[in-house]
């Protein structure tokens, strides 16, 4: 009866279940169309940066120096800031020539699209752009112009003495073309069946790097996929690409970034990764963060490398006082002690970040600890007597019937602030929170006025308020803030209000977050790869050959323990289900 049961919950799982997020994050996905058919996809482990400011077509290189040069005929070459999806593809493909593929290519606003249907070819002469972006490309060399697949074409040379070969020259000091989600399409008509020649490439010679581009290996009937750090080389049907006919290709570009890339490009003032034993960040602002005997550093499921660990059933000496703390020091501009009340609150010279600031942590409670009432999740802090000026969030229970849903508490500008946001309470599960404070936005003609805060949790906005203050002028974050406290509240030598789970990727920016920001941090927290979804320990329960996907093959693997676990003495039988 136990297999029974056993078996009929495995039979349940086996809806085709995957892993949410896994094979999203960190990389670049390349997929090619071929006539209207996806013939694969590959992926490169970073997104595309494309750190140049050409694209070349027709040629590996540039302008001034060619080589592995095409020899045919492109003709309808386009760029979109997006990766179109299939239907797209086979609906340009399967448009007519004229202006219901000219309909079909503008209904996907391109960026760039060259029909080669200005007066000449000359070298040097424009290349007209139909597309939307102000980008042109130059003929260069021999390029020249004969009739095409729809009106006129560029026809290139090939290779031709000193490298100085056929290409098209599309500058892109602007960035219109250097996106980390694209598509290129066109149509190509070639006999080409040695070299390896360039279809385009926008990555300055170097072939694997932040860049992208596509190559036709004619001798293996090849096209390799370039960008995200590698080229992948996807097969076509033998003898078909360069048979003299036109063919339809498109080469999509879809890439994520990894977490810390996406921190990064927001130039945080502070970023604890806690990816170290030692008591130093790991993150590149090399920020000193310290721990006490509460605290601990360690591997923890879901979390991206390491985590901080807060046990706030410890205590030292007197009952109330908790030992469950870590903090990182102000290094912006040193520490300031102002004595008060009142608090002027004008000068945000020694904050972590000077005026607008935002704070990102992402928080799991941990099961077994004790649940406090009140308790800090981070703290700007100098001394008791500035808290009221201090940026914070914490969880407060404001319901006493019910402990377990707690709601986040910010504080700031001498003001507590209750949202009234259930904090995200469930055990074993990280959850994203960020706090902005915009100290200008609503009134800029009259600083210290007011203060717009608002919340995120899990990348989405979840609540927003405005303090006022048209007396004291108290809506500033302090300038007194000499370190942060994470995971607790008042100072490194007698924290209390401590709070109990996991704490990582701890960030402190200048300015305000965006919404979309917020959510591309959220997102990019997923797991990379399957591989990664397992090293965090993400798995599906009844991911038995431990695919990311439960399936029918988990059934296969759970039926055949089954059978061995009927005979209790078989060594073979291991259960991991």
């Amino acid at each position: 009866m136990k297999y029974k049961i056993e078996l009929s919950i495995m039979t349940l799982l086996l809806v085709c279940l995957s892993l949410p997020g896994v094979a999203s994050a960190g990389g670049v996905v390349k997929t090619l169309y071929v006539d209207g058919n996806m013939l694969g996809s590959a992926t490169g482990p970073e997104a595309l940066s494309a750190p140049y400011t050409r694209l070349t077509i027709g040629a590996e290189g540039s302008a001034w120096y060619r080589y592995n040069e095409f020899a045919g005929k492109i003709d309808e070459f386009a760029v979109y800031g997006k990766d179109l999806n299939a239907a797209d593809v086979n609906a340009h493909y399967k448009a007519t020539p004229g202006t219901p593929y000219v309909n079909a290519v503008m209904a996907n606003s391109p960026l760039l699209y060259l029909r080669f249907e200005d007066a000449n070819s000359l070298n040097g002469s424009r290349a007209l752009n139909s597309g939307s972006a102000d980008v042109n490309g130059k003929y260069i060399d021999g390029v020249t112009h004969p009739a095409g697949w729809d009106g006129n074409t560029a026809s290139f040379r090939g290779a031709i003495a000193d490298a100085n070969g056929d290409c098209i020259d599309v500058p892109d000091e602007a960035r219109y073309l250097s996106l980390e989600s694209l598509t290129v399409e066109f149509w190509v008509n070639t006999t080409q069946a040695t070299d390896y020649p360039r279809f385009f490439q926008h990555n300055n010679g170097d072939t694997e790097m932040g860049g992208y581009g596509a190559m036709y290996s004619a001798a293996s009937d090849t096209i390799g996929l370039i960008g995200g750090g590698n080229t992948n080389y996807v097969s076509v049907t033998p003898g078909d690409l360069n048979d003299g006919n036109w063919h339809h290709v498109v080469v999509t570009y879809a890439s994520t970034r990894s977490y810390a890339t996406e921190v990064m490009a927001d130039d945080p003032c502070v970023y604890l990764k806690f990816d170290n034993q030692l008591l130093v960040d790991s993150s590149v602002n090399h920020w000193f963060a310290g721990y006490n005997s509460g605290a601990k550093i360690q591997k923890t499921t879901g979390a991206i490398g390491l985590a901080l660990y807060l046990d706030n059933t410890i205590r030292v000496g007197d009952p109330n006082h908790e030992d469950a703390a870590a903090w990182t020091w102000n290094n912006y501009g040193g520490t300031l002690v102002r004595e008060g009340p009142p608090f002027q609150g004008n000068d945000d010279a020694y904050a972590f970040c000077p005026n607008d600031i935002t704070f990102e942590v992402w928080v799991k409670r941990a099961p077994g600890l004790t649940p406090n009432q009140y308790a800090m999740i981070f703290q700007q802090t100098g001394a008791w007597t500035r808290e009221p000026n201090a940026p914070g969030l914490g969880t407060i229970d404001i319901d006493p019937n019910d402990p377990n849903v707690p709601v986040l508490r910010i504080l700031a500008g001498s003001q507590w602030w209750y949202p009234g946001v259930n904090t995200p309470n469930d055990v074993n599960n990280w959850h994203q929170l960020v706090v902005t404070y915009d100290e200008n936005t609503v009134n800029p003609a009259n600083l210290g006025h007011d203060m717009k805060i608002q919340l995120y949790v899990d990348g989405a906005f979840a609540a927003s308020t405005t303090i006022v203050d048209d007396v004291n002028h108290l809506a500033l974050l302090g300038p007194e803030l000499a370190h942060i406290m994470i995971g607790s509240m008042n100072d490194r030598g007698w924290p209390y209000n401590c709070w109990g789970g996991y704490i990582d990727e701890f960030s402190i920016y200048r300015g305000v977050l965006s919404a979309q920001r917020v959510a591309a941090h959220y997102a990019a927290w997923q797991p990379i790869t399957c591989a990664e979804a397992h090293l965090r320990g993400m798995q599906l329960k009844g991911d038995l050959n431990g695919d990311c996907v439960v399936d029918f093959e988990d059934y296969a693997i759970f039926a055949d323990k089954w059978l061995q676990c009927n005979d209790p003495t078989n060594p073979n039988c291991t259960p991991n289900w």
